[in-house]
């Protein structure tokens, strides 16, 4: 059994900063991508073994 999960989380952070003196105008934009992904992996083998012996 193999079980996949993967979490995305995208920030996106715009700062505007303006001021009128001769008009200034600074734009700060901030991207973070935080990518997770675990994958969980589980294998179960059940031997049974059952041998009888009848002599003749």
């Amino acid at each position: 059994m193999t079980t996949t999960t993967t979490i995305t989380i995208t920030t996106t952070t715009t700062i505007t900063i303006t001021t009128t003196t001769t008009t200034t105008t600074t734009t700060i934009t901030t991207t973070t991508t935080t990518a997770i992904t675990t994958t969980i992996t589980t294998t179960t083998t059940t031997t049974i073994t059952n041998s009888t012996f009848h002599p003749k």
